[in-house]
């Protein structure tokens, strides 16, 4: 079976119509990686930044624990002091139970 010239010019056009298609999906695909890789790396970057601030947020936590238990020492009234300190050792207890029950 023969093809006439304007068949084969035909196939011809449509075959590279289909090569250019595929080297655009190709280009396409290389920039999507790209893409990819640079928002694997901004969450890498985040969950850094996120892990920083969770620490910043734990030793602010802890420092301002620290300054309210200073401030209720410095207090004249003994019995305010007592019972706020009674009471964060009774939060402390708590989540020490917490950790205890989770843990098993």
């Amino acid at each position: 079976m023969q093809i006439s010239e304007n068949e084969f010019e035909e196939l011809q056009a449509k075959v590279q119509t289909m090569l250019e298609a595929l080297s655009r999906t190709r280009e396409g695909i290389t920039l999507l990686k790209n893409e990819n890789n640079a928002l694997k790396e901004e969450i890498a970057h985040l969950n850094k930044l996120i892990r920083i601030q969770k620490n910043s947020i734990k030793d602010l936590e802890e420092n301002l624990k620290s300054k309210k238990i200073a401030n209720l020492l410095s207090k004249k009234d003994k019995t305010s002091a007592k019972h706020t300190l009674n009471s964060l050792i009774d939060e402390v207890e708590r989540c020490i139970k917490l950790v205890h029950a989770m843990s098993n």
